[in-house]
């Protein structure tokens, strides 16, 4: 598994700097969360092109789509191979139901760390639907 030096530490810190700050598109999702999450772990920006340039639903659809992606969800998909969400391991990601439609979140153990309206909320690893092992092929 090629991950970063230090990829414990890093990942801890990119949750962190989000858990002060309630859900805002396109700099504080589950998207952008997520990716920050990648990045500590295995240093690649799956947010580069996106960060900041959507405000709204309809944005990030809109921009998903010029990159050639229906789904933030995709860009996961083409980058990391999937795996049983039993077979997890902190640091990878995982797709998880929301009222809103599937979000991804970053694993850190037991537990997901997913982007509510007001928020990081925590959630059993029980409710992941799908998962992706973070790790440079």
């Amino acid at each position: 598994m090629q991950r970063l030096e230090g990829w414990n530490s890093l990942l801890i810190d990119a949750i962190e700097a989000h858990r002060p700050y309630p859900f805002e598109w396109g700099v504080h999702d589950c998207a952008i969360l997520s990716a920050d999450a990648v990045m500590a772990v295995v240093g690649i920006d799956l947010a580069r092109g996106y960060r900041s340039n959507y405000n709204d639903r309809a944005g990030a659809t809109k921009i998903l789509q010029q990159h050639g992606f229906s789904s933030h969800v995709e860009i996961v998909e083409q980058a990391f191979q999937e795996i049983h969400p039993s077979e997890t391991l902190v640091g990878d990601l995982a797709v998880v139901k929301t009222r809103y439609g599937p979000a991804t979140a970053p694993i850190i153990g037991s537990e997901v760390a997913v982007y509510a309206t007001k928020g990081i909320t925590i959630q059993s690893l029980s409710e992941v639907l799908r998962a992706f092992r973070v790790e440079i092929r």
